[in-house]
């Protein structure tokens, strides 16, 4: 019994290495521009920013994540991934916490991304929209409408679900811990 349940969490563990890895590659965050004709011009992944903006490339760049830290951020991944599949064959606490600590520092990763995102993107924004007034108050989730008339902008941002699914994953991730955790308890008291 106690070997089948061991199994079980290692198979829960597995399909939780699948939603950090479908969360980590979809877009946590995207911005709308009304005069810019296909969708989701600027997007944020886990991994960073990245857009669509091929005639204002130039004005973008130095905003778009270095090739080395979508690297860090890749490595960061697979590590985990790793970590917690190799974690469950691990003896006694060492495993538990393991799971735990990948629990947690996912959902760090996903807090640190809304402040990165919090702090960026309306200086991003402004550039693109050739606002010389400074940042462009930009909300986070919503929409805001830059100019008058003619040449106003509406710009709309959004979180998409596999942003909330880092945070779901993270919690996953805590709760196979606990579970672990008292699987390894009960079978050392067992023996």
């Amino acid at each position: 019994m106690k070997k089948y349940m061991l199994w079980t969490v290692r198979l829960l563990v597995l399909l939780g290495c699948g939603l950090m890895i479908y969360s980590f590659m979809q877009p946590w965050w995207t911005v709308n521009l009304s005069n810019i004709p296909w969708k989701d011009p600027i997007k944020v992944y886990a991994f960073g920013f990245r857009h669509d903006l091929i005639q204002m490339a130039a004005y973008v760049a130095i905003y778009a994540t270095p090739f080395y830290q979508t690297v860090i951020a890749y490595i960061y991944l697979w590590f985990s991934v790793i970590l917690a599949l190799c974690g469950t064959f691990l003896k006694g606490k060492k495993g538990a916490f393991l799971l735990g600590g990948i629990g947690v520092g996912y959902i760090a990763y996903a807090v640190g991304t809304l402040f990165m995102i919090k702090s960026g993107i309306p200086r991003i924004s402004a550039t693109i929209l050739g606002y010389s007034g400074g940042n462009v108050p930009i909300p986070l989730q919503g929409s805001y409408s830059i100019g008058l008339g003619l040449n106003q902008v509406k710009v709309v941002t959004a979180f998409h679900p596999a942003y909330y699914l880092a945070y779901a994953t993270g919690i996953v991730f805590i709760i196979l811990a606990l579970i672990y955790f008292f699987i390894k308890h009960r079978t050392k008291k067992t023996n």
